[in-house]
């Protein structure tokens, strides 16, 4: 290649990464915001498909028409867009798997958990960890950093929701609540105030199932997919 076309070669290698990386960006803001905002359902899919049908894949093929991107570049354009969706539906699979909209797991850093209940906190926070980085909305929280108030209202929209499987009536007292006992609350849809389980509660033998059990249970399901 002469000096000119080499020049030439430069340029255009130098404005196809600007496009790439441009493209992976929109794609990847997408994909989160459908995580963050959005109910997972085919619905949300099938809108995220078509916007990278009718918005990524048309504007890919204009800079391979244009020569700006060789055909390997555009290639590994279709198929980051198709991984990223692939990617939204594994998470959207994993949510409806773990049957909740999101999940809040309730300790504290100050007292210890009672013996009774059998959990490892760090163990716990390590799988609420690993559930976040496979998609699933998981949080800790740490009632020693939280207000008494806070505290009491989320006391509160437990108890009002929970079944007669819960134990929080008859055994856990306010005061013990993400406490000495460590609880997980989850939530149906994003925008619940209310949970839809709770945890600790009793399975259909009478045996308590706590929160390290169940988070493990999750995880191990969400893994297996």
């Amino acid at each position: 290649m002469s000096n000119e076309e080499n020049e030439n070669e430069a340029k255009r290698k130098e404005e196809a990464e600007e496009h790439i990386n441009w493209v992976k960006k929109k794609v990847t803001i997408w994909k989160e915001s459908y995580i963050d905002t959005w109910e997972l359902d085919e619905e949300a899919l099938a809108c995220f498909d078509q916007e990278i049908e009718e918005l990524i894949y048309p504007y890919v093929r204009r800079l391979f028409d244009f020569g700006i991107l060789t055909q390997p570049e555009a290639q590994d354009l279709f198929s980051y867009a198709e991984k990223e969706l692939a990617d939204l539906c594994r998470i959207a699979e994993a949510r409806r798997s773990v049957g909740a909209a999101r999940i809040e797991f309730y300790y504290s850093s100050n007292v210890p958990p009672n013996k009774e209940y059998h959990v490892n906190i760090e163990n716990c926070l390590k799988i609420i960890e690993e559930l976040k980085a496979l998609g699933i909305d998981a949080k800790a929280v740490d009632t020693y950093a939280i207000s008494p108030k806070e505290l009491d209202e989320v006391y509160q929209s437990a108890t009002a929701s929970v079944d007669k499987k819960s134990i929080f009536k008859s055994e856990i007292e306010k005061n013990s609540f993400g406490t000495e006992v460590t609880s997980i609350l989850f939530y149906e849809k994003e925008t619940d105030k209310n949970p839809s389980e709770v945890f600790p509660r009793k399975d259909e033998t009478g045996k308590t199932v706590g929160c390290e059990e169940v988070l493990q249970q999750i995880l191990d399901r969400v893994k297996n997919l």
